[in-house]
C-alpha cells in the first residue's frame, strides 16, 4: 500500500508535465491564430476574407475567389510571474520568504499555411477548397532552475499542429454557407519540472526544500494523426448582416514517450535509482463553439463574436507507466496506473473588432476581448498557470502590388493578477514512505501575473484565374 501511495505522488506531480497550458483561444490557449484575425481581437468570424477560414470558419471559404493563399507566424513574448508565498517550513519552523520568478524562455514563431482555390474555372462557382497547417500562438516557457516553482515548472516547450483539408459551398438563398475542415493533429509534449524526497525520520536536512535532495523529471511524449474535424454555417440575415457559427470537434490524446528522472547529488549517495523510463499521457482537448454577428459598411464591417470552450471535458488525465519504479534507502515503489483529476472548467471569451478602408491600399484592424482562465484559483501553479484576461489589438491589410498584400497584427494582452491563499497543488514526496499529511504544504500560495505582447505577420496573395 506505501509503494502505491507514493506512486500516486509521484504521477500526480509528473501529471502537472503534461498540463502545462502553452500546449493548449479563450482560457487554456492563447488568442486565435493568424494576422487577419488576431488584428480584429479574434472577432473575424463570419467572414473571414482570407484562406485562414479553413481554422476560423470553414464556410468562410465560400466567399473567396480565385486561386488565394496567405504563409505567416507569429511572436510572443510572454512575462509570466509567480511571487511564491512566505510560509513557516524554514529550517526550525521559521518563516521563509521566496524570490518571485518569470518566464526566462525566448520567443519562437509558430507558423501558418492557409490556401483556398474557387472552382469556378470548372463551373462550380460556389464550391472553395482549402488547405490549412497551423497551431495555437505558441508560449514556451523555461523558468528558474532553482526557483521557488521548480516543483510545479522548470520548462514547457509543448507543441500542438493542425493539417486540414476544407470544403465551402454557397446555396442560393440567402448566402448560407456550408463547411467542413478534415484532417489531423499532432501533439507534442515537452516538459519538466523537479521532486523532492524529504522524509524527516531518515533524512538530516537544514531545509524541507533542500536542493541537494531534488529529483529532475523530463517528460516528452507525442501523438500524431489525432482526427480533427471543424464545421461551419453562416447566412445573411438581412443585407450587409451575417451570422455565423462554427465548431470544432474534441479530440483525445494519447501521446507515448519518456520520463527521465535525474536525482541530485544528495539522492545518488544515498543509493536512490530510478529504472524504466516509457510512459503513456492519456488526456482530452475540448470542443470549441464560436458564435458571430457581423455588420458590413460602405468602408469596412464590425463584428460581435462569443468562443466557449469545453476544457471541463478533460476532468482527467490518465498516466500508464510501463515497468517503472523508484528506489531510496527507505524501500522500492513501482509506478501504477493511475488518474489524475485536473479540476479544469469550461471557459469562455467575448470579442469585439473591425475594420476600416483607409484607402484602396490600406485597410487598417482593430478589436479588443476579455477571456475567463480555465482553471480556478486553488489550482494555479506555474505548470497550469491561467488567469482571466484582457486583450486589445490592432492590425493592417495592405495591398503591394502584383495580386500580393501584407498583414500585420500587434496585441497587448494583461492577465488580471490573482493572489491564491488556499492552494491544493501540494508538496508529494516520491520515495516509498509517505510522509505524515503536514508536511505537504502548499506550493501554489502566491501572485500569480502575467502581460503578453503578440506581434503576427503574413504574407498573401489572391489570383483571379
Amino acid at each position: 500500500m506505501m509503494g502505491r501511495t507514493k506512486g500516486v505522488n509521484l504521477l500526480s506531480a509528473l501529471a502537472v508535465l503534461g498540463l502545462a497550458s502553452p500546449v493548449f483561444g479563450a482560457g487554456m490557449w492563447n488568442l486565435d491564430q493568424g494576422a487577419s484575425h488576431y488584428g480584429r481581437g479574434g472577432a473575424n468570424i463570419a467572414n473571414p476574407g482570407d484562406p485562414s477560414a479553413v481554422y476560423i470558419n470553414p464556410a468562410g471559404l465560400a466567399g473567396l475567389k480565385g486561386l488565394q493563399f496567405s504563409i505567416g507566424g507569429n511572436l510572443n513574448l510572454d512575462t509570466a510571474t509567480f511571487e511564491r508565498a512566505s510560509d513557516m517550513h524554514g529550517p526550525g519552523g521559521t518563516e521563509r520568504s521566496f524570490d518571485s520568478t518569470s518566464n526566462q524562455e525566448t520567443p519562437s514563431p509558430s507558423p501558418t499555411i492557409f490556401a483556398a482555390y474557387n472552382l469556378g474555372a470548372l463551373g462550380l462557382d460556389s464550391l472553395t477548397m482549402g488547405l490549412g497547417i497551423w497551431g495555437p500562438p505558441k508560449t514556451n516557457r523555461k523558468w528558474d532552475e532553482e526557483g521557488s516553482q521548480r516543483y510545479s515548472s522548470l520548462y514547457s516547450r509543448n507543441l500542438q499542429a493542425h493539417y486540414v483539408f476544407s470544403l465551402g459551398y454557397e446555396l442560393p438563398w440567402q448566402k448560407i454557407r456550408l463547411g467542413a475542415s478534415l484532417g489531423g493533429t499532432s501533439v507534442i509534449v515537452d516538459s519538466g519540472l523537479k521532486l523532492n524526497v524529504y522524509e524527516k525520520r531518515q533524512l538530516v536536512t537544514t531545509d524541507k526544500e533542500d536542493p541537494r535532495f531534488d529529483m529532475r523529471a523530463a517528460l516528452s511524449g507525442a501523438d500524431h494523426l489525432i482526427p480533427d474535424v471543424i464545421l461551419g454555417f453562416s447566412m445573411e440575415l438581412w443585407k450587409d448582416s451575417t451570422f455565423a457559427v462554427s465548431y470544432q470537434l474534441p479530440f483525445d490524446v494519447s501521446a507515448e514517450g519518456e520520463v527521465d528522472m535525474e536525482p541530485a547529488e544528495g539522492l545518488v549517495n544515498l543509493g536512490t535509482e530510478v529504472t524504466g523510463k516509457d510512459i503513456e499521457v492519456q488526456l482530452s482537448l475540448p470542443p470549441i463553439l464560436r458564435v458571430a454577428l457581423n455588420q458590413k459598411y460602405s468602408k469596412g464591417s464590425v463584428e460581435l463574436a462569443y468562443v466557449w470552450e469545453g476544457w471541463k471535458r478533460n476532468d482527467k488525465m490518465v498516466i500508464v507507466p510501463d515497468d517503472i519504479s523508484i528506489k531510496t534507502i527507505i524501500g522500492e515503489s513501482d509506478l501504477p496506473v493511475i488518474e489524475i483529476d485536473t479540476l479544469l472548467r469550461d471557459t469562455y471569451s467575448f470579442r469585439v473588432g473591425g475594420d476600416y478602408a483607409v484607402n484602396e491600399t490600406v485597410t487598417v484592424r482593430a478589436g479588443s476581448y476579455y477571456e475567463r482562465a480555465g482553471i480556478g484559483g486553488g489550482r494555479l501553479n506555474p505548470s497550469q498557470f491561467d488567469l482571466d484576461k484582457v486583450g486589445v489589438t490592432t492590425g493592417a491589410h495592405i495591398d503591394v502590388g502584383h495580386d500580393l498584400y501584407v498583414d500585420l497584427a500587434l496585441g497587448w494582452a494583461h492577465w488580471l493578477p490573482k493572489t491564491v491563499e488556499n492552494s491544493k497543488v501540494v508538496f508529494n514526496d516520491p520515495s516509498p514512505n509517505d510522509p505524515p499529511m503536514d508536511e505537504h504544504w502548499p506550493l501554489g500560495n502566491g501572485t500569480y501575473s502575467n502581460d503578453q505582447i503578440f506581434f503576427m505577420f503574413a504574407l498573401g496573395g489572391e489570383f483571379d484565374l
